[in-house]
């Protein structure tokens, strides 16, 4: 799994963001990790690797980064994005610090032997983590956990934006799969896109446990 960051209230290097999305991705690997071997890789954090919960929070370094900088995916890619958006300064800064770490990913997957990448999000960073899997001719996934260019409210730049409208036209010209987690998020890309039931859409709602009893209620 790939994701910017997850919550751990027990680790103290991850409860700088204690958002709902950082405890999802938290649950969604615990609940997987229950079953199969899971490992995560945060990209916006740094520290040791360790293991919670049946799950393995891989190592993330700067010096790992610059040791596997020949392993990176073409550099082009970030000139093509840069010059398709226009994002801030300080987004292609952050893209290019992701980008030197793109080599290190592609090293845990050339040595992990993973049966799929679970990529948690839609922003500039994915395309740079769905071709490093290309590379390495890597299985990989993409959870849609929200809609970010649809609504005003958002706080996104509007070339991250735009970036997540290009996405989705290419998931429904059949480009790559994506997990969205309701029919209503898959019905409005569909009629954004002008799509029927489209196959590279699948719908995996958020896990809910069930309590067994008279009414057989959620809880």
């Amino acid at each position: 799994m790939i994701a910017p960051y997850v919550t751990i209230n027990t680790r103290p290097e991850f409860v700088k963001n204690k958002t709902g999305f950082g405890y999802m991705v938290y649950d969604i690997a615990k609940s997987v990790g229950a079953k199969v071997s899971v490992e995560v890789l945060c990209t916006d954090s740094r520290g040791a690797d360790f293991t919670i919960e049946g799950v393995t929070y891989l190592k993330r370094s700067f010096p790992l980064f610059i040791i596997n900088l020949f392993r990176c995916v073409s550099i082009r890619i970030l000139l093509q994005l840069l010059l398709k958006y226009r994002m801030s300064w300080g987004a292609f800064i952050r893209l290019v610090y992701y980008w030197m770490m793109s080599g290190y990913l592609v090293r845990l997957l050339d040595i992990g032997n993973y049966d799929i990448v679970h990529i948690h999000g839609c922003i500039f960073p994915t395309e740079l983590w769905m071709q490093v899997c290309k590379k390495c001719h890597q299985k990989y996934v993409v959870t849609l956990h929200g809609l970010n260019s649809f609504s005003d409210s958002v706080k996104l730049e509007p070339a991250g934006k735009q970036y997540e409208r290009d996405f989705l036209k290419r998931v429904t010209d059949g480009e790559f799969p994506i997990t969205v987690i309701s029919t209503g998020m898959k019905r409005l890309i569909e009629n954004t896109y002008g799509v029927k039931d489209c196959g590279n859409i699948t719908v995996v709602c958020n896990s809910f446990s069930f309590s067994e009893g008279s009414g057989g209620g959620k809880k």
